[in-house]
Formats: C-alpha cells, structure tokens, sequence
C-alpha cells in the first residue's frame, strides 16, 4: 500500500442506507440517478465515481450506510436530495483492487490489518473510488482514512 492524502475536490454526495443483500441490485440505478441529477441541473462530472464508507461496516452488519459521489468541476444549479461536500485532506493507506467487485472483502481485510500493524490510526471512513468498470469485473483504488 501507500499512504497519500487525496487532492483537493468538491463532490457531489447522495447518502444511503442499504440492505447488504439489495445493494448489488440497487446501487447501479441510485448512481444513475445521481449522474442526471448532476448533467441535468447543469453540473459537470468530473471524475470517477466514488463509495464513501462514513464508518466501518461491523463484520456481520446486514445494513451498511454508504454515500456514493461524483467529483464535479461545475456544481450543479439544483441539488435536490444531494449534498455538497468540499473534499479536502482526505489521507489514506490505498491499493488499488482489480477483479470481481464482490470479491475485494479480502483485499480490504489485509490493507486494515498491515496498516494497523504499521502503527496508524484509522479515521473511520474508507472509500472505493472506480478506476474502470466493465464486464470483467472492476479496478478500484481502496482508500483506508488514517489520521
């Protein structure tokens, strides 16, 4: 892993809560939504989709409380049911996953525990910002927020 404290952005943030067992099903629509709402109201994307994890998910958690964001160089007009948040010092352990996006558990199980083991503190949040996406599966970097 490296340790690198994310440039500065502002982004684009829907908050959910979800069933562990419905996400796959739900986030593609809910990221849909979130991409018009910024193109319709006059936004401009710009960069890759974003899961930001606010707290760590307990092991055994059946319902998980993630925001999904999109970096913007052009805020939109109208936010509606999304938020602005300006993204700056975000310092994090990362890696970068590349396969099935179910199957990065064990990869982010290994960055927390050598991070640990290293002597830093974690801050609580993590993140999963998508590098590529296709029918092979996904490349993602993790970031794991240390203090």
């Amino acid at each position: 892993y490296t340790i690198k404290t994310v440039k500065d952005q502002k982004l684009i943030v829907g908050g959910f809560t979800l069933a562990i067992v419905e996400m796959e099903q739900k986030i593609p629509h809910l990221v849909m939504q979130l991409g018009m709402a910024i193109a319709k109201n006059r936004g401009k994307i710009s960069g890759p989709l974003h899961f930001i994890f606010p707290e760590t998910p307990e092991p055994d958690a059946k319902v998980i409380r993630i925001q999904m964001a999109f970096p913007v160089a052009k805020e939109p007009d109208v936010l509606g049911r999304y938020s602005v948040r300006e993204n700056s010092g975000f310092k994090a352990a990362t890696v970068i996953y590349s396969g099935d996006p179910n199957g990065a558990l064990p990869t982010w199980v290994k960055l927390y525990e050598q991070v640990l083991k290293d002597g830093h503190s974690i801050s609580g949040e993590s993140r999963q910002v998508i590098l590529e996406a296709n029918k092979k599966g996904v490349k993602m970097e993790l970031q794991l927020g240390i203090q």
